[in-house]
């Protein structure tokens, strides 16, 4: 893939400026306003599912539209064909906006924009062949990283955008917009159970500094993180899944999205239906003396008579002195 040869989208389609500014005139003459907006824009989209090359896209789009304004009414005229002939035929559809009127152009907005991005096409490099082995050694760190991960989806995608205004009175205004994305998503299980975990991250610049390895590894071990919230002992309740500790044993709690904790009131054989549910992401510590919410409800944190009381050392001090048994994740419906 190859950049147009260069960034002027009139220059591109191999049109003449002078040209072009006579139909922007003619089209908007006795209008108060409007303006001759081009793009183009080229996309690529690759999906590496199940060990293979699912799905590897490529499109390219361009078009321009013209635009007038008189009074309260708008003129619009739009194309896909960047060309002299078309960009004809648009001005006489505009044109007919006026319907007789004479009007003044308003002031062209003064040129306060910033450019913010580079002229880079982050889709000429690096090349498809290289982009379907590195997406093929991200599944493979991720199989290797975790025995539990079933299912592991890791995808790629770039646009490079440029636009292009022009002003009825000669202003023009350029802009370009290159934009990268991965994305890893990954299905862990353990039996009959199974979670999901992902993570993503882009920005508007060529690949290199996404697809560093130290880069898409941590992006990696995230959607591992967040997809081995796995029970070894089954479930606790319809909506929580968690492992049992020994009493005293349990200094710090980690969960995914909510951390909940139940509870075992001290010389009783049953679990008092009292949890302790915690608003953290996951990695989150509770510390020793910080509060939880306790919800008196089986169902988890749920709208119920709600108080507060400290944790210390993964113990409930409250009137009732109990211990925790167990952290667990309660995933969002």
């Amino acid at each position: 893939m190859t950049n147009p040869p260069t960034t002027s989208l009139l220059d591109r389609a191999n049109l003449d400026r002078d040209s072009v500014r006579h139909q922007i005139a003619r089209g908007l003459q006795g209008a108060d306003d409007g303006e001759l907006f081009l793009e183009y824009s080229q996309t690529e989209a690759l999906t590496f599912d199940n060990g293979r090359l699912k799905q590897a896209t490529y499109d390219t789009s361009q078009g321009f539209g013209l635009r007038a304004v008189k009074d309260d009414a708008v003129g619009y005229a739009h194309s896909s064909d960047v060309s002299l002939p078309a960009l004809i035929r648009a001005a006489d559809a505009v044109a007919a906006v006026r319907g007789g009127y004479s009007g003044t152009f308003a002031g062209a907005p003064p040129h306060t924009n910033v450019r913010l991005y580079g002229d880079e096409n982050p889709l000429d490099a690096p090349g498809f062949e290289s982009k379907v082995k590195l997406l093929a050694e991200i599944d493979a760190y991720v199989r290797d990283k975790d025995p539990r991960v079933r299912q592991v989806t890791v995808s790629l995608g770039a646009t490079w955008q440029v636009v292009e205004i022009l002003r009825p009175d000669g202003e023009s205004y350029r802009d370009i917009r290159p934009l990268v994305r991965v994305n890893i998503s990954v299905v862990a299980g353990q039996g009959d159970r199974q979670e999901s975990g992902s993570k993503g991250y882009g920005g508007r610049e060529g690949y290199a500094r996404f697809i560093d390895t130290k880069a898409w590894r941590e992006a990696a071990d995230g959607a591992i993180r967040e997809a081995d919230v796995i029970s070894e002992e089954g479930d606790i309740d319809a909506e929580l899944v968690g492992k049992p500790r020994r009493v005293g044993a349990c200094e710090e709690l980690l969960g995914q999205r909510w951390t909940v904790v139940r509870r075992t009131s001290l010389g009783s054989d049953e679990s008092d239906p009292t949890v302790v549910a915690v608003g953290a992401e996951r990695g989150h510590r509770l510390r020793p003396g910080q509060a939880g919410t306790y919800h008196h409800d089986r169902r988890g944190p749920l709208p119920a008579t709600v108080r507060r009381a400290p944790v210390r050392r993964g113990d409930l001090r409250d009137a009732h002195p109990a211990t925790v048994v167990c952290a667990a994740e309660r995933r969002d419906r």
